[in-house]
């Protein structure tokens, strides 16, 4: 990767991450986008319900509801990256 990469920042914020945190957790999540009203909500894999939180995401992704979507851990919250094309 260049110092020239619009990710880099991303990368080296989820390398630290997971670094601090050890292999305890896990650096990636799958989900699927429940809402866009006022942020992108998120119902991780697994769980039965949204989060009940809103995350960020990455430019030039544009969510919508149904997407299904890789997301990044950064610091104590969620990135998400983009959406999965299957």
């Amino acid at each position: 990767m260049s110092a020239t990469d619009p990710l880099a920042p991303l990368v080296a914020a989820l390398v630290a991450t997971r670094q601090a945190a050890g292999a305890s957790l896990p650096p990636h999540r799958l989900g699927t986008v429940t809402s866009v009203a006022s942020g992108v909500a998120v119902m991780f894999d697994g769980e039965g319900a949204a989060s009940g939180r809103t995350y960020p995401y990455l430019s030039p992704y544009t969510p919508t509801v149904g997407d299904r979507v890789l997301l990044g851990q950064v610091g104590t919250t969620w990135v998400v990256l983009g959406a999965v094309l299957v």
